[in-house]
């Protein structure tokens, strides 16, 4: 036996993880340690004196491991000074037991809306001897005044209504009275606006009609208007609709443009026009007149 001075490192730190607050480490299962001392002090040797455990290893001055069960565990650390002097630093483990894992599955995990998705929290993680009391949800398109959740299932539907990005958080409640969060984020597009129009002919005679059919078009419009025109009288509209499907009938020849605009809820607008060209009636054609043959004299 050899009886040495002590050794004070007042500038004594720790590199990794976890963090060593008054020479105690606390943590959950799994817990991965990775701990390597640092000085300023120059001409210090550390090692580490380790139980007997093989998930806990220590070489050239850095402890690594990961400690899979509950439990405490006592690892201490050396120093040798360049003058002899040595210091013995105990340093207690806490393993805690695992806490509840909320997952949020998604389904649909993004799209255009108004967007229905589907959430599921079936797959959390309980520890052993806890049970569930519930599940809240927030969705993040509460308004004023609801920033509460209620206790629900794990499965649950929720439609985003409006475009924007939303920050998800779901808390599982436990019957112990612990409960524990998890956030996730879902974005939510804008519908794409297309305006789209199917004519049923696009040259007609006078007096005849054209059918104009909008239900090619995408999104979701809140508001159609057909228009039309002549093309020599832009400023004046002869006509107009808000029907999906819309029959006119031109009384006069000439070229014609027909717009169809599109606006929904979200701002988006859309226009689409076809061009129609009205002829002159033809003219019936007049019978030829019989007239009775003369008789020859006799």
């Amino acid at each position: 036996m050899r009886v040495t001075d002590a050794l004070t490192l007042s500038n004594l730190q720790f590199e990794g993880k976890p963090a060593v607050q008054a020479n105690k480490i606390s943590g959950e299962v799994p817990l991965e340690l990775s701990l390597t001392p640092k000085t300023a002090t120059p001409l210090v040797q550390f090692s580490w004196e380790v139980p007997d455990d093989p998930n806990l290893q220590a070489q050239n001055g850095t402890l690594t491991g990961v400690l899979r069960k509950e439990g405490t565990y006592t690892v201490t650390l050396l120093a040798q000074g360049a003058e002899g002097k040595s210091m013995r630093m105990p340093i207690t483990i806490t393993v805690q037991p695992p806490s509840a894992e909320p997952t949020i599955l998604l389904t649909p995990d993004g799209g255009v809306a108004p967007l229905t998705v589907n959430f599921d929290a079936s797959q959390t993680f309980i520890p052993p001897g806890e049970e569930v009391a519930g599940f809240k949800w927030l969705f993040g398109d509460e308004g004023q005044g609801k920033k509460d959740a209620e206790l629900a299932g794990a499965r649950v539907t929720h439609v985003y209504k409006a475009p924007g990005e939303y920050k998800i958080k779901l808390s599982v409640v436990l019957t112990s009275g612990k409960d524990f969060s998890v956030d996730r984020t879902i974005i939510v597009r804008r519908p794409t606006l297309s305006a789209c129009i199917t004519a049923s002919r696009l040259t007609v005679e006078v007096n005849k009609g054209v059918e104009f059919d909008s239900t090619c078009s995408t999104g979701i419009p809140s508001s159609l208007l057909w228009d039309v025109r002549r093309d020599d009288q832009p400023e004046v509209v002869q006509a107009q609709s808000s029907d999906e499907t819309y029959v006119y009938v031109f009384d006069e020849p000439g070229d014609y443009t027909v717009t169809l605009t599109l606006k929904d809820s979200f701002g988006n607008q859309d226009k689409k026009s076809v061009s129609i060209t009205v002829n002159p009636a033809a003219e019936e054609p007049v019978p030829e007149s019989s007239t009775p043959s003369e008789e020859s004299p006799q």
